[in-house]
């Protein structure tokens, strides 16, 4: 048994992976039991070609509503001060959402930085 996965944002690369590989299963699913039936009645590479389509779909519509809502929170705050932000975490994803958009805010980030050295740079 394993544990839940944890929720994964809109349109993040964790989202996507998961649909990447409930697709993929499906879309497996689907090539095998078309292929152990006698009269086909559609051709073999059907599930093949479907899963593509979907996929492509799939992540496509997530990737433009992902791009267009960031856009639409996204302040350009003129007068704001560039804040460099210390810890990459969920804290950190969450406190640059935050600040990016609030209204009133003072402070626009500007890089992340984190001591763990075992994170991609």
């Amino acid at each position: 048994m394993r544990p839940l996965p944890r929720p994964s944002l809109f349109g993040s690369f964790d989202e996507m992976r998961a649909v990447f590989g409930t697709v993929l299963a499906a879309s497996g699913a689907l090539l095998v039991i078309s292929l152990t039936l006698r009269e086909l009645p559609l051709p073999a590479s059907a599930p093949v070609i479907a899963g593509l389509v979907a996929l492509a779909a799939m992540l496509g519509a997530r990737s433009v509503w992902r791009i267009a809502s960031e856009r639409r929170a996204r302040l350009d705050l003129p007068g704001a001060k560039p804040a460099p932000l210390f810890g990459t975490g969920a804290a950190g994803r969450s406190l640059v959402r935050a600040m990016l958009r609030d209204r009133g805010g003072t402070y626009v980030p500007v890089g992340l930085l984190d001591d763990d050295r075992g994170l991609p740079r």
